[in-house]
């Protein structure tokens, strides 16, 4: 049996989806939640709060996003005595649906990657503690 390390813990594989265009990003979880949050709400600021990103900050994630993708993934109104609103333009419904659908995967991916470590790793080394060879 080869040597293991003797981990503190459980060995768990994570990592973050992100679309990038020509070394542009497009989208990441943060930005996901934010369109996603746009689109029910029609609100920017209810959006930026809703994904936990301050409303300057919304704004210039959207505005890297349409650069990346080429065209508006938002189209704002103006004013008025009940305020501006905002809403998801085509584009940034076909970035929602790519980013969707390759999410899926990646949650697959990682589920597969973890049930791997479990069978290779975590199981054994709690076997091991439990034989007093592992961690103690």
């Amino acid at each position: 049996m080869q040597d293991r390390p003797r981990l503190a813990g459980h060995l768990e594989a994570a990592a973050d989806l992100r679309l990038i265009v020509a070394g542009l990003p497009v989208l990441d979880e943060a930005g996901f939640r934010l369109l996603q949050g746009l689109g029910m709400t029609g609100c920017l600021m209810d959006a930026g709060r809703m994904a936990g990103v301050p409303y300057r900050t919304a704004w210039d994630r959207l505005r890297q996003t349409a650069k990346a993708w080429g065209e508006p993934v938002v189209e704002t109104a103006s004013g008025g005595t009940r305020g501006g609103s905002s809403r998801v333009t085509a584009a940034g419904e076909q970035v929602l649906s790519i980013y969707t659908s390759l999410r899926r995967e990646h949650e697959r991916c990682l589920h597969s990657l973890n049930q791997q470590l479990e069978r290779e790793w975590n199981r054994p080394l709690r076997a091991e503690a439990r034989l007093g060879k592992g961690i103690t």
